[in-house]
């Protein structure tokens, strides 16, 4: 066992917790499983959340929106992250 001042390095070993920075969009990546989606129908969106450094985020909960019409084609998907 490594000693440190006489005593078990490992009696005094220091807790370190490592968290992840804020949600990056550059180094994230949200994906649908379909390239069209008719009306009724569905599909999955995935979000892989990474922050700045490419650590991966998780313990989130996100709300997501779809804005526009049939006839124009969705023109915005929003994810609200809130923790």
């Amino acid at each position: 066992m490594p000693k440190l001042n006489g005593q078990d390095a490992a009696a005094n070993a220091a807790k370190v917790t490592v968290v992840a920075d804020a949600l990056s969009s550059n180094q994230s990546k949200v994906s649908v499983a379909e390239d069209h989606v008719k009306a009724g129908e569905s599909t999955t969106v995935t979000l892989v959340a990474k922050d700045a450094h490419g650590n991966a985020i998780s313990g989130l909960s996100l709300s997501a929106s779809l804005t526009g019409t049939a006839s124009e084609g969705a023109t915005r998907f929003q994810l609200d992250r809130k923790r």
